[in-house]
């Protein structure tokens, strides 16, 4: 199972969230609800459907968020919110959210939502 608060160090730094207005923020330079939001709204989007929040929005990502993109996105902004020091509310949403992954994690890779199937998953 992937631990999502360990990240090599030279991904942590390299990695780019891209906005839906295309810009390319590091996590340093995003505010720690901004990082928790772009999580559950990535997982919102991807995950099985019963393993999603209630009253979850889905969002129309372009082809720059591949299957690929999106996991590492989800581990690096876990990464960098597990080194800062979180408000109550925000401990407990991420909690939420890294144990909805995990259940994820543990199902088969059929179940993964069908728009983040790789190339080698419809073979």
């Amino acid at each position: 199972m992937m631990d999502l608060t360990t990240v090599p160090n030279e991904l942590a730094v390299s990695f780019r969230w891209r906005t839906a207005e295309g810009k390319l923020l590091a996590t340093k330079d995003m505010y720690t609800d901004h990082m928790i939001n772009v999580i559950k709204m990535v997982w919102n989007h991807s995950a099985p459907v019963e393993l999603r929040g209630s009253g979850s929005k889905s969002y129309s990502f372009d082809e720059y968020y591949t299957k690929e993109y999106m996991i590492t996105a989800i581990r690096v902004l876990c990464h960098a919110i597990s080194v800062r020091n979180l408000r109550d509310d925000q401990k407990i949403v991420l909690a939420r959210l890294i144990n909805k992954w995990r259940q994820w994690q543990t199902k088969p890779q059929g179940e993964l939502n069908e728009q983040y199937k790789s190339k080698e998953d419809n073979v």
